[in-house]
């Protein structure tokens, strides 16, 4: 199996992967990030939204832990151990009259998956502070705190370059990623316009020879209002070669 691998990977075509630092959280991402114009000049580069392929999933598993996480729509992670699973939905808060709040909100509840009961219930702002409540003694601690746990978070590092494709985000966007890391906004909009031809291009020769897109980790089902849902292939997902050092 080992050698098999190992040719394998011989084969692969040399991929560059950039890996950027989290962003800062202080007093909330969008509005404090520094410098004041960085982030507005890094989300205008992206006004258009990528249809290639048009339906995202991930699939995440922990066999330590004995979690997983699918999120399809929504996140939904799961543990196999207690049976807990939690219910998430992010959406757009309002203060008055429709206006103000914060489309950081998040809330949901954890939930027993046979039975259905609700055990918490969820509440917060990702960026911020998303607090639990037991709903049977009303008890209310803080979930997590974005601003301590992103503040530790360190650079990722590609542990293992071998098994890296060149579908990788981090390989895909190389380019794009190290022009906004020099602020080099002109390079980072041309670098991104490539990257959309060439899914374009690909889509355009799938159609023309009439080849069906295929997903390769997940089955994707169609309901009768064009609705759609997705599931994973795998039970588990091997480890990534990109990785967060503790």
């Amino acid at each position: 199996m080992g050698h098999l691998q190992d040719e394998a990977a011989a084969e692969r075509p040399a991929t560059t992967a950039v890996l950027t630092p989290p962003l800062s959280l202080e007093g909330g991402l969008a509005a404090e990030h520094r410098p004041p114009n960085l982030l507005r000049r890094v989300l205008s580069l992206f006004g258009n939204v990528s249809h290639h392929p048009p339906v995202s999933a991930l699939h995440a598993t922990d066999a330590t832990e004995n979690v997983e996480l699918i999120w399809c729509h929504k996140p939904v992670p799961r543990c196999k151990d207690s049976g807990l699973e939690a219910d998430l939905c992010y959406y757009k808060s309002h203060v008055f009259l429709g206006f103000g709040g914060s489309s950081k909100s998040v809330r949901g509840k954890i939930l027993h998956s046979k039975t259905l009961k609700t055990i918490y219930e969820i509440d917060g702002q990702w960026d911020r502070i998303v607090k639990l409540k037991d709903v049977h003694s009303g008890e209310v601690t803080v979930l997590y705190d974005a601003k301590k746990a992103i503040s530790g978070l360190k650079t990722p590092i590609l542990q293992a370059p071998q098994n890296m494709w060149p579908t990788e985000s981090a390989t895909v966007w190389s380019e794009v990623s190290q022009a906004i890391l020099n602020k080099e906004w002109g390079k980072a909009s041309a670098a991104k316009q490539n990257v959309e031809e060439k899914q374009r291009k690909l889509q355009r020769e799938r159609k023309s020879s009439g080849e069906l897109w295929v997903p390769k980790h997940f089955t994707v089902t169609h309901t009768k209002d064009n609705e759609w849902d997705c599931s994973p292939l795998e039970q588990s997902v091997p480890p990534a070669p990109i990785i967060v050092p503790p």
